[in-house]
């Protein structure tokens, strides 16, 4: 009947659709990967995952938030499957967690556990960095939550790492920086963070390669360049918990004692690069989740060789796009519905795609 192969067309377009959409789509990153040469070290950088929580929207525990982790989660797990067995390390750039800061131990283990779950990976060694998500931001930095951030992850919150080709990864928790001096609880960790960075001030053999999950301080309205997917740049602003730039002080302390050959930032869920005052370039790296407010999320790939460092960011899947294809898919299995006049059939057909639909979740 005319009208079958009229739905046959569609259901086929819309089992391609998925199979691209659910699978392919995310597979096909691994090519972004290849090496260049036998020697090329691969650092994979994944910024602001912010796991998805009952904090992320104000959504009460229940079928809507369950949904909603989910639907992060397994966006985010593709991705990583994709690349976590062919790269040598990997750097999370803080931001683990949505609500981190708010959780009392026990959930925050919970939380962490999760994520370990999501990103997986038995071969590869794995840096962390704390983020104002995960432990709070300056003088409102939650002190439980610092020490179960480091009890979880098995890290501190400032720490290098010697890497191959000369390279050294300096991680800094900058936000300390900001906290007011007379607040007591917290100046241990400032001191901490201020004497580690002092530490590096004759040093002069690797290459240093500086990570803070805020981005350091730059002159209002500087372009981000070209990347980005908004004209806007990172502008200062404050708030509950965060601030979008470390401040100028702090950013001229940090920058005395160490002289890096690059720095690493998160935070602001799009890319951004500049370069500071001293010649040195900032890289900020984008969401790796599609639901912080990003369209395209994206991560990064730094290259360490004899020859130097590259870095490249690789945009991870448009989600949003994939679930406006499906939408369309819907509206055509009912215009032909309609115009056949087989209104049964627009359910049996969209059936048979949510079959596939559900047996590629599996996977």
């Amino acid at each position: 009947m005319k009208s079958d192969r009229l739905f046959q067309i569609v259901r086929n377009l819309c089992i391609v659709l998925m199979l691209y959409n659910e699978s392919f789509a995310y597979k096909r990153l691994k090519f972004s990967f290849s090496r260049q040469t036998d020697q090329e070290y691969q650092l994979a950088i994944i910024a602001d995952p912010q796991i998805t929580d009952a904090y992320s929207y104000r959504q009460k525990s229940g079928f809507l938030l369950y949904m909603t982790e989910f639907y992060s989660d397994i966006y985010m797990k593709r991705c990583f499957n994709a690349f976590k067995d062919v790269v040598d390390s990997i750097l999370f750039l803080g931001d683990l967690m949505d609500g981190g800061r708010e959780w009392k131990s026990k959930q925050f283990q919970l939380e962490f556990q999760r994520f370990q779950r999501l990103f997986y990976t038995t071969n590869t060694d794995v840096y962390y960095v704390a983020g104002n998500h995960d432990i709070g931001f300056g003088s409102t930095t939650v002190v439980g939550a610092i020490e179960d951030f480091k009890r979880n992850t098995k890290q501190e919150l400032n720490y290098s790492v010697k890497l191959p080709h000369s390279y050294v990864l300096v991680v800094v928790n900058t936000m300390a920086l900001e906290v007011d001096d007379s607040i007591k609880q917290l100046k241990d960790y400032k001191n901490d963070a201020m004497q580690f960075i002092k530490s590096f001030s004759n040093h002069t053999k690797e290459k240093i390669i500086l990570v803070s999950h805020v981005p350091f301080y730059r002159p209002p309205h500087t372009k981000c360049g070209g990347q980005r997917t908004t004209s806007q740049g990172i502008e200062q602003h404050k708030g509950y918990q965060y601030q979008n730039l470390i401040s100028q002080a702090n950013t001229d302390f940090v920058f005395s004692y160490i002289k890096p050959e690059i720095v690493l930032s998160g935070d602001d869920h799009d890319f951004c690069q500049i370069k500071h005052p001293n010649g040195v370039v900032e890289v900020t790296v984008p969401t790796f989740s599609w639901l912080q407010g990003n369209d395209y999320p994206g991560m990064g790939l730094m290259r360490l060789n004899d020859d130097g460092l590259k870095l490249n960011v690789i945009r991870l899947p448009n989600q949003k796009l994939f679930y406006h294809s499906y939408i369309s898919i819907a509206i055509a299995f009912m215009l032909v519905g309609i115009f056949t006049r087989e209104y049964k059939k627009i359910l049996i057909y969209i059936g048979q795609c949510l079959v596939v639909y559900a047996v590629l979740l599996l996977f």
